[in-house]
């Protein structure tokens, strides 16, 4: 029979809710303020030596204090830490609701919109958390939670993920699964938000198909395929919209810059991909409307026939611009009724007879009046020889100069384009970059050097333009203090953008040995 606490810390516990790997959570009440949340202890002392646990303890309050300043609505709040007899845990917000993994595992996948819709609030919270400089690490299932009767998606398990991912590498153990972690991850690489949003395309898979993208027996072999292989296709099935395939093409990237620099950005990738899949529902609905109505065969009784009622649009949130209006047959008139229309009809035509009399009477006798100007004599004729049967009329040759304009005549085409993505990074403190492509400025991006991820100091920033579709010159130049000195980088690149197909471009700006600039364009 499990041994059920009756308190950790302050907190009554009340009953147990999950259990996993790290250890066990609790549903809870606060006795000073009466609020339900969920109490999680972290054990670990299986895998950790007594000098490791002591270490483990250490990164777990500094990471539980980081997370604890983040309060967002797709992110579970942490309210407090503590030990209670030797293990830490965590006192969190309480969410009414299920695991996605459970959800998954008991439905096999999900509906379209509402994979879209927990994917949409999950990169918004991830966004959040990565503005301000904290990794999940750890973006899975079992770690989204779904509320009962508002369908919030809220992460769980900021503050914690960091903390045991670090100690992978210590003790040799896996904690958890690594289907959903990114190929740096896996290769113990440095990470940034562009790996959460890596996991988070699995679970979007995931979500969509039943299974996940990359297969494999063993640990190893899943390893392998997420470092080296590609995901699998997405089947083709009608209920899976094909502008998505593209939104989790770029959120499977191996390279990280080849991803969605940040959730903002995913999040207007997917309102663009469903956009155009309630165009295209919209336009074939409107499509079948205007369909001819079939003819009446031979029997008909006479009476109208108008087609069955379709289905509106099957997509949430399609405008009612655009939803099908069911016509109605009009109910048959009485006999008493028809006859009060028709003698109506016949008094409307009478009164519209005698109005165009009287119109055209008005006319006759306003144009004979004397006040009528008399027409001005005819011009006189000029006589001209007449031309002979045997020279028909030619036109007059059209001159070389007309000739050469007619055919130096630009032809007016529809101008392509194509989306670019600028990712600056940079570890200078202070300073500014310009963008130029093709001589025209295009970016003028002033940068202070912040806290990052991993400590240092340095500058990120993504931002997107359009240009041309073809060939174009790229040249960055960066101006920066470096110990109070100035100094100017810069780098050139011939960069061909396709249309109808994002594009991004990568700037790093060095510090040594000397200042430079390297520009990385994707693919290329």
């Amino acid at each position: 029979m499990e041994n059920v606490p009756k308190k950790i810390g302050r907190y009554t516990i009340l009953e147990t809710i999950g259990r996993g790997a790290m250890g066990v959570v609790y549903k809870a009440r606060d006795p000073l303020i009466g609020r339900t949340l969920a109490i999680k202890t972290i054990t670990l002392s299986g895998l950790l030596s007594e000098g490791q646990l002591d270490e483990f303890k250490a990164r777990f309050f500094r990471e539980a204090q980081a997370a604890g300043v983040l309060h967002h609505s797709n992110i579970v709040t942490i309210h407090d830490v503590g030990v209670e007899n030797g293990v830490p845990f965590m006192a969190m917000e309480f969410v009414e609701g299920t695991s996605l993994a459970k959800r998954l595992k008991e439905e096999g996948r999900l509906k379209v919109e509402e994979a879209v819709h927990v994917v949409r609030q999950v990169a918004e919270g991830l966004a959040y958390a990565h503005e301000r400089g904290i990794v999940h690490r750890d973006i899975k299932p079992d770690n989204i939670l779904i509320e009962n009767g508002t369908g919030r998606a809220v992460i769980a398990d900021f503050g914690v993920a960091h903390v045991t991912t670090s100690e992978l590498t210590r003790t040799g153990e896996i904690l958890g699964t690594p289907f959903f972690m990114s190929p740096e991850q896996v290769l113990g690489d440095p990470l940034d938000g562009r790996s959460d949003l890596f996991s988070l395309g699995v679970v979007f898979y995931l979500m969509l198909v039943g299974r996940r993208p990359f297969k494999g027996d063993t640990i190893s072999s899943v390893c392998y395929h997420i470092v080296h292989g590609q995901p699998e296709p997405l089947p083709q099935d009608p209920t899976i919209p094909a502008p998505l395939a593209s939104v989790i093409e770029t959120m499977l990237c191996k390279e990280p810059a080849g991803r969605y620099p940040d959730g903002h950005a995913l999040v207007r990738a997917l309102d663009d991909a469903f956009s155009q899949t309630r165009a295209a529902a919209a336009l074939s609905e409107a499509t079948l409307d205007l369909a001819p109505a079939p003819q009446a065969g031979p029997g008909a009784t006479g009476a109208p026939t108008f087609p069955a009622a379709r289905p509106q649009a099957t997509f949430a949130g399609a405008p009612t611009a655009i939803q099908q209006t069911v016509v109605q047959p009009p109910d048959v008139p009485s006999e008493e009724e028809s006859s009060k229309k028709g003698l109506l009809v016949a008094a409307l035509l009478v009164l519209g007879v005698t109005a165009i009399a009287v119109a055209f009477i008005l006319g006759v006798v306003l144009a004979a009046g004397p006040g009528k100007p008399k027409p001005a004599a005819p011009p006189a004729v000029t006589q001209q020889k007449p031309l002979q049967p045997s020279q028909p009329r030619q036109e007059p040759a059209p001159s070389s100069a007309k000739r050469q304009a007619v055919a130096e005549e630009p032809k007016h085409e529809a101008v392509k384009h194509c989306s670019v993505t600028v990712i600056f990074e940079t570890r200078l403190p202070d300073g500014r970059l310009a963008l130029f492509v093709d001589g025209q400025q295009k970016l003028d991006l002033p940068f202070l050097a912040r806290r990052m991820v991993d400590g240092r100091l340095g500058f990120r920033e993504a931002r997107t333009f359009e240009v041309p579709a073809g060939k174009h010159e790229v040249r960055a130049v960066v101006r920066a203090l470096v110990k109070r000195r100035p100094i100017e980088a810069q780098d050139s690149k011939q960069v061909i953008f396709q249309a109808g197909q994002s594009s991004v471009i990568g700037i790093e700006a060095r510090a040594f040995p000397q200042a430079e600039v390297v520009i990385v364009t994707q693919g290329g």
